[in-house]
This record gives structure tokens, C-alpha cells and sequence, in this order.
């Protein structure tokens, strides 16, 4: 398979998946092949990652935008991710979490997600603070820099965002802003007291994982 380009490797690992997996059948990503169970958030997803070992450590995985194998070493992005939660005292995997499920209800504007963890890695600052005020620092900040170049945290791959053009780079910007104004309106709700209408505004974010007020 290794032999194969990417995008004929993983229509293979779609088909081998497909035999078992029909309902819905597994999808074919970037770099991986996805098998979803549910559309909720309680029922875990699947990426598929088809990776042979690397000469001086890591994986090749295929990449089908850049149209071949490309080095990766997930334990870097891990260690440093362990060494943030604990700057961040137990709460950046939480946010990390919070922000990607804000993502996906806003229909994922920004792409791949793990790009959401790598800016996370650079934009929040230890102390941890509120989440609600550690959410509207991070909206500012990653909606004036997502048109930055975010490389992998192992230096070995394509930028993150390297699978975003400049138009689709700049509306993830727009949403992120939007999103943004909701939060701010929210927090500024909860200081005044108002936690009906607070949880109202979290809910234009987060949809049904926020409890109804």
C-alpha cells in the first residue's frame, strides 16, 4: 500500500472498512478514513490512519492534498499538549474539547480541527483563568490569526492549515468574529446576573451541549 498514492490508499482502506462498517459507510479525509456512529457527541467517531514507520522516528501517513506521504510523529503534539494541560492546571484539554465542539456546531469553519488544538498550543497562557474569559481571549486572538501560518508541532509535515485557501481562511475569521460577539455578550450577561439569558447566548455557540435555561 505504501507504494500506492494517497488517494488510491485510502479509497482502499474505505472499501476494507466498508465491509464491516455500512451504516453510514466510512468516509474518506484528508489523511484518514472516518467511521462515525452516531451524530451525537456521546457516541465516539473514528479516524482511520493508514502509517508506516519512519526512518528517524514517526510515521508516514498519505496526505491527498499535497498528494503524497508526509512525515508525522503524533508523541511530539502529545507531549507538548501533556506539558499545556499541566501549565494550564488540569483545564486546556477541557477547553481544548470546548472549543471543537463549538466547531462542529458551527459546522466546522475552521478545518482540519486539529488546527483548533495547535493554535490552542500558542494562544492560551497560563494562567488559566475562566473558561467563559479564556473562550473570548481565544475567539479574538485565533480570528485575527488564523491567516497565519500554523505549522505541525513536530516540524515534520505540511502547515496545519495548509488544507485552507485564503478564502476559506478568511471566513473561518468572519465566524470566528461572529462567534465571538456572542461570547462577549454572554459573559457580560452572567456578570450582570442574568443567567437565563446567558445560557441562551452559550446555546448559540454550543447548541443542545449547553442545558437548557
Amino acid at each position: 500500500m505504501r507504494d500506492e498514492s494517497p488517494w488510491a490508499a485510502l479509497t482502499r482502506l474505505q472499501h476494507i472498512l466498508a465491509e464491516k462498517y455500512t451504516n453510514p459507510l466510512p468516509t474518506i479525509g484528508r489523511r484518514s478514513c472516518s467511521i462515525e456512529f452516531s451524530s451525537t457527541d456521546e457516541v465516539p467517531s473514528f479516524d482511520v490512519v493508514i502509517a508506516f514507520d519512519r526512518d528517524g522516528g514517526g510515521f508516514e501517513i498519505p496526505d491527498r492534498t499535497v498528494a503524497d506521504w508526509i512525515a508525522s510523529d503524533p508523541e511530539v503534539h502529545k507531549t507538548k499538549a501533556t506539558e499545556k494541560n499541566a501549565e494550564c492546571d488540569g483545564k486546556w484539554i477541557p477547553f481544548v474539547k470546548m472549543i471543537k465542539g463549538f466547531n462542529r456546531e458551527w459546522d466546522k469553519p475552521v478545518r482540519p480541527s486539529f488546527l483548533l488544538e495547535v493554535m490552542a498550543l500558542d494562544l492560551v497562557r497560563p494562567p488559566f483563568g475562566r473558561y467563559q474569559d479564556e473562550l473570548v481571549l481565544f475567539l479574538a486572538n485565533a480570528a485575527s490569526r488564523i491567516e497565519e501560518t500554523w505549522p505541525d508541532p513536530a516540524g515534520l509535515g505540511p502547515d496545519v492549515n495548509s488544507s485552507m485557501n485564503t478564502i476559506e481562511k478568511q471566513a473561518a475569521a468572519r465566524r470566528l468574529g461572529e462567534a465571538l460577539e456572542i461570547a462577549e455578550r454572554a459573559v457580560q450577561l452572567e456578570d450582570d446576573g442574568q443567567e437565563r439569558a446567558a445560557v441562551e447566548s452559550w446555546r448559540e455557540l454550543f447548541g443542545m451541549r449547553m442545558p437548557a435555561p
